[in-house]
């Protein structure tokens, strides 16, 4: 477990989160490899986080789509 697992961790146990969802929020981002998909990032805004590992691939996503916009013109 990482050292930010353990945090998220201690914060749901502090906010009184059940298990259950614990277990489905950790299952959920080892289902997409936590890669920042769309699902996690809901996740995370529904819960009112938007953490590192979250932004680093979106910040990819719009390089991505602003260099798809460049070729355009």
């Amino acid at each position: 477990m990482t050292v930010e697992e353990q945090e998220e961790e201690e914060e749901e146990r502090a906010a009184g989160a059940t298990d259950t969802r614990r277990n489905h929020w950790r299952s959920a981002k080892a289902a997409t490899g936590n890669q920042g998909c769309l699902g996690n990032l809901a996740l995370s805004i529904k819960r009112g986080r938007l953490r590192a590992h979250i932004r680093v691939p979106m910040e990819m996503v719009m390089r991505r789509v602003s260099e798809e916009e460049e070729g355009r013109r």
